[in-house]
């Protein structure tokens, strides 16, 4: 109910639900949490049940079929000779490498060969027979690795991991210590057959190791013998000394002859001296003997003149005498010395030609050098790498003889056999992990599953947050109008309380229920009375989306109610297809609704009957069944008795009972012509779905919907009908799953037929037909006890069913 500024109660908005969102081709997740929630028990009773199975399970195993494991290690290789470093004994390690890996097939292991050959049940068949286990088995129990390469640097394995699983703790340690010394044993045994063989490999290549090396020797003699050398590089280094010898004569006998024609072309020029030239006879020029006495003369003569030229003048005869004595000698000692240039030129420019004809020759006879060095270095190549095979392949065979005499195990254990102390399967610490996970999946899935199957609701709080409308009033349980409902009888002697069902109705407890029962249904007119101010509510339908939800039984009980509480109320049984009012009332229904609704001449007085010791509740029946209902709900006819009745003001409330919603169109048409329609539903009996249809169906005319009404129709709401209950199937219309759509035809196909006779049948079928009572006192005893057992069984389980569902 809204509220002006002035703090005044106004009429409020119709409440309009949007009930697209429960599509039922879509997930709703926000519901499957829901239903999650409302059956949290089953969820925590299966994950408690699944987790204790999980472990109840695991105990068993361990006590009744535990899984032991033992391992060991062994180092197949040595890490120190393996990294590079060579020993000191007298065969070297390096140059009897290759022979010995040869000899071996090589140096490292193929892991997973090795690993597929100590698992093989061929190898592990005298073991397994020592044991008198299967070979199979045995091999299916073992299982090699190798440790993890944590380094940047990926190294050869050289560790090998062996575990052992078994059932038998003891003689699980005895078969792993036989299997270990049987790995050290079968390493010794390959190791001294890898050797023998090896040995005898090498032994088979050492005499053609020795013939090539003869075969080479021979050669190179030849060669040295053909070419008359000893060693070709010796005498090519020789070669070349003389060549670089030769090239620097030629370069000094080329400056000489240069030097002299400079000389030559001075003394032509006369730029040169006597003592300048006599300066240049030891550097290449030869003079004769009568040549020097020249010189000799004309160097004193020079010599005479120059110290003249200091004491006398240029005209003195001295001076004069020693011009014309220079004169003389010059043109002699000028031919002279032009005949000896020429003829030192000439000397040296033979001996240049002879020089370079030499290194020509020299050049020669050095080109044929590299291809007899090259000859040379191959078979001196081929007879040293000949002599160094042998000298491996002799260390080789050395070294696998020493190795041989040895009975060293080539294997070591590193960690010795051991057991577990406990089994490791099955194991309490994964099974727990995995318990706990598989119980909250299976939790959760039987709470959805549980929701599905128990798609109904269990309190009116669940109501409101699932159909968004107000909760008008919440009807407990009493087990006497429960009766009533099923017997079908009248409760007019109930409502009165003559005393006359006294013994079945009047006890403490019904007294008691009553009571709340009736200030139910108090509350429930307060709450009709405030939930619209501006206009009084007159015409009043409680309606249901389903048969059997109790509409009838509370109409009539809410007109006994507002007639004790002095309102004047008239009930109209509307549901001319299977009418329900008269004989609760104990009336006749010669004359009723459709009587008025199809003669005109009769009087609505005449259809009206008041109601013994009631003197503010008058009933109006629904008279005789017409073929259409339909019809006369949404004829004019029917508008105007509305109307007339209305507008009499002889009652103040007008209370219809009418059909179920859904299937039928009656309740439809009737509303929308009231001024309220309130819409029961029963706790525990229809599905959550139909409510929602209703109200949708409702919303789709001017209906003005007031709320909802809850009902609780079952015993385990008794008292407590806000808990969550167990709830049996919807009765002879419950025909709907948490998937179903709506099926009218199906629903309604029977409406209005009585079911007393299929009870009845139903009924006899679950009897037992005796034959003439020809049972025996012992078969009846066992049957007893037999059906005593099933009832206490089945009364365990529903009483647990209960409290999960609550």
């Amino acid at each position: 109910m809204e509220k002006d500024n002035n703090n005044n109660d106004i009429k409020p908005k119709q409440q309009i639900t949007d009930f697209s969102k429960f599509d039922a081709d879509e997930i709703n997740y926000k519901e499957l949490f829901q239903g999650i929630v409302r059956k949290k028990k089953w969820a925590f009773a299966t994950g408690i049940i699944v987790f204790l199975g999980i472990i109840g399970y695991t105990v068993k195993e361990r006590i009744t079929n535990p899984l032991y494991a033992g391992s060991f290690r062994i180092l197949i290789s040595d890490p120190i000779n393996s990294s590079g470093k060579k020993n000191n004994d007298l065969i070297s390690t390096e140059s009897s490498t290759f022979f010995q890996e040869l000899a071996s097939g090589s140096r490292r292991y193929d892991v997973d060969t090795l690993i597929f050959l100590l698992k093989s049940p061929k190898f592990l068949e005298p073991l397994a027979k020592e044991f008198k286990i299967s070979p199979t088995a045995l091999s299916n129990s073992i299982s090699i690795s190798v440790p993890i390469n944590t380094s940047r640097f990926r190294a050869p394995a050289s560790i090998l991991i062996v575990n052992l699983t078994t059932k038998n703790k003891s003689k699980g340690i005895n078969l792993l210590k036989a299997l270990s010394q049987t790995y050290l044993e079968e390493s010794l045994r390959q190791r001294q057959q890898k050797l023998n063989d090896g040995l005898e490999f090498l032994n088979k290549q050492a005499p053609g190791i020795k013939d090539k090396e003869n075969q080479l020797q021979t050669k190179l003699v030849a060669f040295r013998n053909k070419h008359k050398l000893i060693d070709p590089i010796r005498e090519g280094e020789s070669l070349k000394a003389q060549q670089r010898m030769i090239e620097k004569n030629i370069i000094d006998i080329n400056s000489t002859i240069s030097r002299l024609k400079d000389v030559r072309k001075e003394i032509l020029n006369g730029s040169i001296t006597a003592t300048g030239f006599r300066e240049q006879i030891g550097t290449g020029l030869s003079i004769a003997d009568f040549d020097q006495s020249l010189l000799d003369q004309l160097i004193a003569v020079e010599r005479e003149l120059a110290i003249a030229k200091t004491k006398f003048t240029s005209k003195s005869s001295i001076v004069k005498g020693l011009k014309t004595r220079l004169n003389q000698i010059q043109p002699i000692i000028l031919k002279n010395q032009i005949d000896a240039v020429d003829t030192a030129i000439n000397l040296n420019e033979s001996l240049l030609r002879n020089t370079k004809e030499s290194l020509k020759q020299l050049e020669l006879e050095f080109l044929k050098q590299p291809e007899l060095i090259k000859e040379y270095k191959r078979i001196e190549g081929e007879l040293l790498i000949a002599s160094q095979d042998l000298i491996k392949l002799n260390s080789s065979i050395k070294s696998f003889e020493l190795e041989l005499a040895q009975s060293n195990i080539p294997w070591r254990l590193i960690s010795s056999p051991k057991m577990s102390p406990s089994p490791i399967k099955p194991s309490f610490r994964r099974n727990l992990q995995f318990g706990l996970l598989i119980s909250i999946i299976f939790g959760i899935l039987a709470a959805l599953l549980r929701d599905r199957m128990d798609h109904v609701f269990h309190s009116s709080k669940e109501i409101k947050d699932n159909l968004n409308y107000p909760i008008l009033g919440e009807i407990p349980f009493i087990k006497s109008f429960s009766e009533l409902r099923s017997e079908k009888s009248e409760m007019l002697s109930i409502m009165v309380g003559d005393g006359t069902q006294k013994e079945k109705f009047n006890n403490k407890k019904d007294i008691y229920q009553r009571f709340f029962y009736t200030e139910a249904l108090r509350n429930l007119f307060t709450s009709i009375r405030f939930s619209n101010t501006d206009e009084s509510i007159k015409l009043l339908t409680i309606t249901s989306s389903l048969p059997k939800e109790g509409k009838s039984l509370l109409n009539v009980l809410l007109a006994k109610t507002l007639n004790d509480m002095g309102e004047k109320v008239l009930i109209i049984d509307a549901d001319m297809r299977r009418p329900q009012i008269h004989s609760r009332l104990n009336l006749d229904n010669i004359l009723g609704l459709s009587n008025l609704l199809t003669d005109n001449d009769i009087n609505l007085e005449k259809v009206i009957q008041p109601l013994q010791n009631f003197k503010n509740l008058s009933v109006m029946t629904s008279g005789t069944i017409p073929p259409d209902p339909t019809r006369l709900l949404s004829s004019k006819r029917f508008k105007e008795i509305l109307s007339e009745i209305k507008s009499s003001n002889k009652y103040d409330i007008i209370l219809f009972d009418t059909p179920p919603v859904l299937g039928l169109a009656d309740t439809i048409l009737l509303s929308e012509n009231l001024d309220g329609i309130i819409l029961l539903v029963s706790l525990g009996s229809v599905d959550r779905s139909l409510p929602r249809e209703s109200l949708m169906r409702l919303q789709t005319t001017k209906t003005n919907i007031l709320g909802v009404v809850t009902n609780a129709i079952k015993d385990e709401y008794e008292f407590e009908y806000k808990r969550y209950g167990k709830y049996s199937k919807y009765g002879n219309y419950g025909i709907y799953n948490q998937y179903s759509s709506y099926q009218p035809i199906e629903t309604y196909i029977n409406y209005g037929k009585d079911k007393q006779q299929e009870i009845e049948n139903i009924s006899k079928q679950k009897g037992r037909s005796k034959k003439d009572g020809q049972y025996s006192v012992k078969e009846d005893k066992k049957e007893g006890k037999s059906k005593l057992i099933k009832s206490f069984s089945k009364n365990v389980i529903n009483r647990f069913t209960k409290w999960l569902d609550s």
